[in-house]
């Protein structure tokens, strides 16, 4: 999985899982989420083999040759070679480059049994092979980032081989025994991180090397035994010496602190060479740190608070340097969707403030019931609660249309002052009245503000028009009515000339007079036709 490694790639692990060490190439950017399990690059060196023994005296009297020198141990290898930006997170990083155990030496040979000149002296032991140095844990040329993990290194020189034992000398005389071989000299130990880039540890990462020192020295051989009249044993091996111990950082291993300024002790810390190249591989490799709620990191200072601002150009040495985050109030947006209503424009907000309710958007034919918080109108927003995120708001409406009440309209009489009033309900009041299609008769007019139709009519007419009604909304219905004009008599229940009902009786003030005089002429007419054919009878 890791030797196609492509840039922008990641792998997430899904068990613990051995390689024999990863290398990563130059351009490449990678992240490994080992989801709380166990990386392990193997990069340890081989063991030395065993030397052979060295074989009895030939000869009557001819010592035993000496034994071979072990071979010595394979150093470790180099677990990570990173030339690219490797962040690693979440679980555990163990790197491990041993020295291969150096190999024993070999026994010496025993001494000839017998012969004219005496038993043959036993051969000294091999020497043991040297142990393996540790290798390199990680060679670093690029940017390693871990966070929330950590990286454990093995890199420890190997055993030196035993000596060999040394040969036992011959029986007829006094043959020595060979002396023991000297134990092999332990392997020096490796480096745990030769870094020529930056290595980054954040939130929470830690670092430990395990055994850092050379191997030990191998035993000394045991002596040969000597004949049986008296010969003397042979002397053992001295044991082998022990590598020193080495550092375990290499290249550059300047330090610098990276304080979150949140109040509490968390810090990442980089090793490189300037603040700049610091700055710029945290930045790149770790974006889930540091974090403060309700706020955006402003940017690394040198400062808590005031000083200057550090960028990724900055070449200054890091020389020990501590930087600390600055933080600025998170800024959020909400949005508002009219969903049909007039537009109403983003609002941009403070973390931890409300937001301020906006003017109430219009739509034609409808009445706003308030801002929600999804577009079905579940759930109504509350303008008093804090705004902790980008939020979006939904304008929720319902069918409002006004309605026209008046469904005809009195008729009117030639001279005779009119009136009446255009009555609606509904919508949102502030209505307007106009003639939208025809007209009314000739003397009338349409008051626009109060729907009054007023005026006194001129001719005997009927006219057919459409009144149109025009609320706040700017919504819109009409009704088509129609409006007679009769000639001046006036009809019982009609309006007179001062606009006056009159009583049903059948009779009106005007012409009351001329109506009296017509009745006392037919009454003298028929008294005098009375009189007249009395006289004649």
């Amino acid at each position: 999985m890791f030797s196609t490694a492509t840039d922008g790639g990641s792998v997430t692990l899904g068990a613990d899982i051995t390689v024999s060490g990863l290398n990563l190439s130059s351009g490449i950017a990678f992240s490994v989420d080992l989801a709380g399990h166990r990386l392990i690059l193997n990069a340890d060196g081989g063991d030395g083999s065993q030397a052979g023994s060295g074989g009895n005296g030939s000869a009557d009297g001819t010592p035993g040759p000496d034994g071979a020198s072990g071979v010595t141990g394979v150093a470790g290898g180099t677990g990570l070679t990173n030339n690219g930006i490797l962040t690693i997170t979440g679980g555990t990083l163990e790197v491990s480059s041993l020295g291969g155990i150096g190999g024993d030496g070999g026994s010496g040979g025993n001494g000839s049994l017998t012969g004219p000149s005496g038993s043959g002296s036993g051969g000294t032991g091999g020497r043991g092979g040297q142990g393996g140095a540790g290798g390199i844990g990680i060679l670093n040329h690029g940017t390693l980032a871990l966070t929330n993990s950590s990286l454990h290194l093995k890199v420890t020189g190997a055993d030196g081989g035993a000596g060999g034992n040394g040969g036992n000398g011959g029986t007829d005389t006094s043959a020595s025994g060979g002396d023991g071989g000297s134990g092999g000299t332990g392997g020096a130990t490796g480096t745990a991180i030769t870094n020529h880039g930056t290595v980054v540890f954040a939130a929470d990462a830690s670092l430990s090397v395990s055994n850092m020192g050379g191997g030990p020295g191998g035993d000394g051989g045991t002596g040969g035994h000597g004949d049986v009249a008296g010969g003397d044993g042979g002397a053992g091996g001295d044991g082998g010496a022990g590598s020193s111990s080495g550092a375990p950082w290499a290249g550059t291993t300047t330090q610098v602190h990276f304080d979150a300024n949140t109040g509490d002790s968390s810090e990442a810390i980089a090793y490189s060479d300037t603040i700049g190249h610091a700055v710029g591989a945290l930045q790149r490799t770790i974006t889930s740190w540091p974090t403060r709620s309700g706020h955006t990191l402003a940017g690394w200072f040198d400062a808590a608070s005031g000083g200057a601002a550090i960028n990724t150009s900055d070449t200054t040495a890091a020389a020990g340097q501590r930087l600390y985050a600055q933080w600025a109030f998170a800024s959020y947006t909400v949005t508002f969707h009219s969903q049909g209503g007039t537009p109403v424009g983003p609002v941009p907000v403070d973390s931890g403030s409300p937001v301020s309710k906006p003017d109430d958007p219009v739509r034609v034919g409808y009445a706003f019931t308030g801002w929600y918080t999804t577009a079905d109108g579940a759930t109504a927003w509350d303008f008093t609660n804090s705004i902790s995120g980008d939020l979006e708001l939904y304008a929720g409406w319902v069918t409002d249309l006004p309605t026209i009440t008046t469904t005809s309209l009195p008729d009117g009489h030639v001279g005779t002052k009119y009136t009446t009033t255009m009555t609606a309900n509904g919508g949102h009041p502030g209505y307007t009245w106009t003639i939208s299609d025809g007209s009314l008769p000739t003397g009338l007019s349409l008051d626009q503000t109060t729907g009054i139709i007023s005026g006194t009519p001129t001719a005997v007419e009927m006219r057919q028009f459409t009144i149109t009604l025009t609320d706040a909304n700017d919504t819109m219905v009409s009704t088509k009515l129609s409006l007679r004009v009769t000639s001046g008599s006036t009809r019982p229940g009609s309006t007179d000339t001062d606009g006056a009902i009159l009583p049903d009786t059948g009779f009106n003030d005007t012409g009351t007079f001329f109506s009296g005089l017509l009745l006392l002429l037919a009454g003298a007419t028929l008294i005098g036709a009375s009189r007249y054919r009395r006289r004649r009878s």
